[in-house]
């Protein structure tokens, strides 16, 4: 068993350098800045709680992600049965303060709208109109790399539903984007991915 303080330095050299994702997962599924920030604070902590079920050496990046969908959807569902699906639980912070939401702001990348390729706008745009589960699933799988077992994990759905999903999310987005719509009825992530140049969307990845 680690000490408390070695917890805490390979769980900051984990973590940290996966906020950018985190955070950009967030904002797909929340369509909301602050909401996004609140939604990564409480996966990070519950991350930080669970840390010891971690497997090290394994794909971190997809750990996380996984926390960030379980959280949203444990919100929205409690938020949905409250009434009020804009309404973010509050999370009790953790005791020394070291995650806070100004500490998670220094680590990501600031956001520069202007400087964005008009392509990246216009692809953003088109994910704002698909429904939920198609946005959330084709952000995991074409944003963020996630494979199709990763995203159906999270989303506690079987793969096929997953693979039905983003078949039918990357048809609707290239449709938006004026491709012809053969270009992009195929299944693979390879022939999607190139279809909606989802590398021109992707950010800066981890080195």
């Amino acid at each position: 068993m680690m000490d408390p303080t070695q917890r805490r330095q390979i769980f900051e050299a984990e973590v940290l350098p996966h906020l950018d994702a985190m955070h950009r997962t967030a904002t797909q599924f929340t369509r909301s800045p602050s909401d996004a920030d609140d939604l990564v604070q409480d996966a990070v902590i519950k991350a930080w709680r669970f840390f010891d079920s971690y497997e090290r050496g394994t794909n971190i990046r997809a750990w996380l992600l996984k926390i960030v969908t379980n959280v949203f959807y444990s919100k929205h569902r409690r938020n949905t049965l409250e009434g009020n699906v804009h309404a973010m639980a509050t999370v009790d912070p953790v005791s020394d303060g070291w995650i806070g939401a100004a500490s998670m702001n220094a680590q990501r990348e600031p956001e520069r709208v202007a400087e964005q390729p008009l392509l990246q706008r216009s692809v953003a745009e088109a994910l704002k109109d698909l429904p939920e589960d198609f946005r959330q699933v084709l952000v995991l799988v074409d944003v963020e790399g996630l494979t199709y077992r990763e995203v159906a994990e999270a989303m506690n759905c079987p793969m096929g539903t997953v693979m039905s999903r983003l078949h039918r999310a990357r048809r609707a987005v290239a449709q938006k984007l004026g491709i012809v719509p053969e270009q992009a009825a195929t299944s693979t992530e390879q022939d999607g991915a190139r279809v909606l140049e989802m590398n021109s969307f992707r950010r800066r990845k981890e080195a």
